[in-house]
């Protein structure tokens, strides 16, 4: 009889470790069936990005250096967090260990805040390059731009430090089974500490950031749909023109990325906020799908850079077309490989033997 007790046990918790895995659940299906495509995306489109600046001399600029910023905080969501988060989705259990667990969350959150402190970086930049040109000529180059986003990324891991220590991996023990069940969980030392931490993160990462923002696209905005850039042009003429029409799709692009990061993160700290003050079930059950609308983000960000700028477009058919010519074995005269001219509407023609002197060739509109 005792034996026969025993097996039965054996089968229940074999029938609860199985009720573990949620695979085959319609909800699961579906997070997984978009995560896939999400995450492919994200890797190729940012490691493109980061790429192109990287091997085009002419992209090396500061602003595009905190839009490489923005990918590495991207890619870290991408490589880290996604996996983590789809493990989560489909097994209920922890497998991960300790170290992950402490370092998702942690990352997850550095992440996010490198990039609106990106953004918002950006928007100054943008802000003095328009408003304030001469003291933007002094204080833009390469050395207080990487200083600037070595102080976002230190900045940001200091207030994610809490997640370090509240992050624990809680196992449960069934030793007459055999079995061991763990969740990654916070561990907070009282429920209103865990609120004002996640109240203090909602201001600091999204409404002082995105006030900076929103203020310096005001100014930008208001600028650049009046007379006053041109008269601060030496000549006065075409060119000017030409680099306020380039100013504005820069603001474009930064005005799309910052819509779209509040857009995508916002429902989920709000819901994570929400949860944590109500400790509500049925709250919680949106998490997953909110948190998948907000690593949507790092998928779409690279697809905003193609779309609204030409030069990332135009940069990466130069390497692609540069690899392609290498497999082939094509040469030159000279008997180097070189790929053929590449033109693309809109700009400049560009060989293989220009690209070191392209920033001297580029549109007046692209040299700020």
């Amino acid at each position: 009889m005792a034996d026969n007790n025993l097996s039965q046990w054996d089968l229940i918790f074999d029938e609860f470790e199985d009720s573990l895995l949620k695979i085959s659940q319609p909800t699961t299906i579906a997070l997984v069936a978009v995560y896939a495509p999400l995450f492919v995306i994200s890797l190729v489109g940012n490691v493109s990005v980061v790429l192109v600046v990287c091997r085009m001399h002419y992209m090396r600029k500061n602003k595009n250096y905190f839009l490489v910023n923005l990918c590495i905080a991207d890619l870290l969501v991408t490589v880290l967090c996604v996996p983590v988060t789809l493990a989560n989705v489909i097994y209920r259990r922890w497998i991960f260990g300790r170290v992950i667990c402490k370092l998702a969350a942690f990352s997850q959150g550095v992440a996010v805040a490198s990039s609106i402190y990106s953004l918002a970086a950006l928007s100054l930049d943008r802000y003095l390059a328009i408003k304030h040109p001469a003291l933007f000529r002094r204080l833009s180059n390469q050395s207080n731009g990487l200083k600037l986003i070595g102080i976002i990324w230190l900045v940001s891991m200091l207030f994610m430090m809490p997640m370090l220590y509240v992050h624990q991996v809680d196992r449960q023990q069934f030793p007459e089974f055999g079995f061991q069940l763990s969740v990654c969980i916070e561990r907070w030392s009282s429920t209103e500490s865990k609120s004002a931490f996640a109240g203090f993160m909602l201001v600091v990462a999204y409404v002082l950031p995105c006030s900076v923002i929103v203020a310096c696209h005001y100014v930008i905005c208001k600028t650049l749909n009046t007379t006053e850039i041109v008269t601060q042009e030496p000549d006065g003429g075409g060119g000017s023109e030409c680099k306020r029409i380039s100013r504005k799709r820069i603001a474009l692009m930064l005005i799309t990325l910052v819509v779209l990061f509040v857009v995508c993160w916002l429902p989920y700290n709000l819901a994570s906020l929400y949860v944590d003050i109500t400790n509500s079930r049925d709250a919680s059950e949106i998490l997953p799908f909110t948190l998948l609308l907000a690593h949507a983000n790092s998928a779409a960000n690279p697809v905003i850079y193609w779309i609204l700028n030409i030069h990332f477009r135009n940069g990466l058919s130069i390497i692609l077309t540069r690899g392609c010519t290498a497999i082939a074995g094509g040469k030159s005269r000279n008997g180097k490989s070189r790929p053929p001219l590449i033109v693309v509407h809109g700009a400049p023609v560009i060989s293989r033997d220009e690209d070191d002197t392209l920033s001297g060739r580029m549109s007046q509109g692209d040299s700020v």
